[in-house]
């Protein structure tokens, strides 16, 4: 967990290192599910080339206290 105190941009590395997670969750668990990679963020997650394609879904504080 890390705190920002403006929106997500995720960098190459971050991409990379959330891809070898999952892959790594997907070997371990020995899962046939799909798994959907959410982010839970305060100010949301800027949409760049590194986060098209790799998260699926986004929740913000404002979500959980609706």
């Amino acid at each position: 967990m890390k705190f920002y105190n403006s929106e997500v941009s995720l960098t190459e590395a971050d991409a990379n290192d959330l891809r070898k997670k999952l892959q790594v969750f997907l070997k371990v668990s020995h899962t046939r599910k799909y798994l959907m990679l959410t982010m839970l963020t305060t100010f949301g997650l800027k949409q760049n080339i590194h986060s098209l394609g790799l998260v699926e879904k986004v929740l913000t504080l404002d979500d959980l206290f609706e």
